[in-house]
C-alpha cells in the first residue's frame, strides 16, 4: 500500500523527534519538499483558474507570475484576490477590446499589463519564450477561423435548405388543395349542367 508524501513526511517527522540528528536533517529536507509541492499545487490551481477565464479566443495572451508573486499569494489571500480580479477583468475587457496582444506580468509588488493592437507578434514571442514558467494562449489561426466559419456557413446553408424544402411542401400541398376544390365544383356544375339538359328533353 503507498503512503502520500504529506503522510510520510508527517511520519518521519514524528520519528525524527526521538532518534538522532541525522534523522532531523532528512526531516528537513522533506519539509522544503513539502513546500515545494504546496507551491506546486498552488500554481496549479492558479493556471487553472486562469484557463477558465473567458478570455478573447482571437488575441495572442501571455501571462507571466513570478515564484515570489506565487508565494505572496499563497500567504496573503488579499493579494491573490486582487489579482485573480484584475485577471477576470482583464478577461472581460479582452472581447470588447480591439487588442490583438495582450502581455501580463505579475509579480510581488502586483500587476503590469501591455496590450497591442495589431503588430505585437514579436513582443508577444519574446514575452513567451518560456512556456512552462507561465500561462501562454495564441490565438486562434485565420485557417482555423475560417475552417469554423465555413462549417457554420454549411450549416445554415442546410437549415435554409430545409425550411425552402418544407415551405414549398407547405406550398404544393396548398395548390392541390385548391385544385382539388376546383375540380370538384367544377364537377358538380357538369353534374347540374348535364342533369339541366336531361330535364329539358
Amino acid at each position: 500500500m503507498e503512503i502520500s508524501s504529506l503522510l510520510t513526511t508527517g511520519v518521519n517527522y514524528q520519528t525524527s523527534k526521538t532518534t538522532t540528528t541525522e534523522n532531523n536533517s532528512k526531516v528537513n529536507e522533506s519539509t522544503e519538499c513539502s513546500e515545494a509541492e504546496k507551491l506546486d499545487a498552488f500554481k496549479k490551481e492558479i493556471w487553472s483558474e486562469i484557463n477558465q477565464m473567458p478570455y478573447n479566443r482571437q488575441m495572442n495572451l501571455s501571462i507571466q507570475i513570478t515564484d515570489k508573486a506565487f508565494e505572496r499569494m499563497m500567504k496573503e489571500p488579499a493579494f491573490k484576490k486582487e489579482i485573480l480580479s484584475v485577471l477576470r477583468e482583464d478577461a472581460c475587457a479582452s472581447n470588447k477590446s480591439m487588442a490583438s496582444t495582450t502581455l501580463t506580468w505579475i509579480d510581488e509588488n502586483g500587476y503590469q499589463g501591455y496590450s497591442y493592437n495589431g503588430g505585437g507578434e514579436e513582443a508577444f514571442d519574446t514575452h513567451s519564450n518560456n512556456k512552462n514558467t507561465f500561462y501562454s494562449k495564441k490565438a486562434v489561426k485565420k485557417k482555423d477561423s475560417t475552417k469554423e466559419w465555413e462549417e457554420r456557413a454549411l450549416e445554415r446553408a442546410y437549415q435554409q435548405k430545409m425550411l425552402d424544402k418544407e415551405y414549398l411542401e407547405g406550398l404544393m400541398n396548398k395548390q392541390l388543395e385548391s385544385q382539388r376544390t376546383q375540380i370538384a365544383k367544377l364537377y358538380e356544375q357538369n353534374i347540374s349542367f348535364l342533369e339541366g339538359d336531361s330535364s329539358v328533353q
